[in-house]
């Protein structure tokens, strides 16, 4: 299921546009309600860059640069493109998660993974190029395994949704 879609974990729905650090204070409250016991500053943020550059551009009413919230500031802050940042019926939402990231564990099936190197065949890259292993010298790596994920205190996680920037 991963973090996002674990049916346990807080959430913060519908964020808008933030004008301020109140709403990322809020899932950090969420956190510590659950008897989070750790200091505030073992907590991790993860954002899309768009978002994170929103709040960094925050002003006060005399323009200077907006102070976060003491709980939000003590966040080790981490972004990533990986989270998405077209959903929504305006196709411009994203997606935060706030949490204590040793309760989340990894399963890897030791067995299972698989590797094969093939001397031909061919291959669509991202770009669209097709790649011909035999005409080129290339070879082709397949590799796959059998993961999953879990959590081990789901209420020390908070899951925001809806976050635009417009």
């Amino acid at each position: 299921l991963g973090i996002r879609n674990h049916t346990s974990v807080n959430t913060v729905a519908s964020v808008g546009t933030p004008s301020d650090y109140t709403t990322y204070s809020s899932a950090v409250e969420k956190i510590v309600t659950a008897n989070y016991t750790g200091e505030i500053s073992a907590l991790a943020w993860i954002g899309h860059p768009r978002d994170m550059a929103k709040l960094d551009i925050l002003e006060d009413s005399t323009g200077q640069p907006l102070n976060p919230t003491p709980w939000t500031a003590a966040l080790r802050k981490f972004s990533t493109t990986s989270l998405p940042s077209t959903e929504g019926g305006g196709s411009n939402e994203s997606v935060a998660i706030i949490g204590s990231f040793p309760e989340l564990v990894l399963g890897l099936r030791t067995s299972g993974v698989v590797i094969r190197v093939l001397d031909a065949g061919t291959a669509l890259d991202s770009a669209g190029v097709t790649h011909n292993a035999a005409s080129e010298l290339k070879r082709l790596v397949i590799a796959y395994l059998r993961a999953d994920t879990a959590l081990l205190r789901p209420k020390f996680f908070t899951v925001l949704t809806g976050i635009t920037t417009t």
